[in-house]
C-alpha cells in the first residue's frame, strides 16, 4: 500500500490497525480436523520523509521487504519499520 502524503507515525498506526483486524477477524478452517486457525499477517513500513523522484521504486521495495522479514524473524504478527538509508552518490 502506498501512502504518499502521510505522516511516519500515522502509517504505523494504520499498519498495526490493518494487522490487529486480520488477526481479529480471519481464521482458516481446516476441513480434515474441524478446527479453525487464526490468520495473522507482518507488515513492513517505509517510512521516506522526502523522496527524490529519482528515487528507485526497487529501492523502496527493498527496504520495505527488510521490515517484513524482521518482523517474520521477530516472531510474525508484527509491525516493522525500515530504515531507508542515504543512497551513495554515483
Amino acid at each position: 500500500v502506498l501512502l504518499p502524503a502521510i505522516q511516519g507515525y500515522n502509517a504505523e498506526r494504520l499498519a498495526e490497525r490493518m494487522r490487529v483486524t486480520v488477526e481479529e477477524r480471519l481464521q482458516v478452517h481446516d476441513h480434515r480436523s474441524d478446527q479453525q486457525f487464526p490468520v495473522t499477517i507482518s507488515v513492513g513500513v517505509v517510512v521516506a520523509e522526502s523522496v527524490a523522484r529519482t528515487e528507485k521504486a526497487e529501492r523502496l521495495i527493498a527496504a520495505g521487504e527488510d521490515a517484513i522479514d524482521r518482523a517474520k524473524l521477530a516472531g510474525g504478527n508484527r509491525v516493522e519499520r525500515a530504515a531507508l538509508s542515504t543512497p551513495q552518490a554515483d
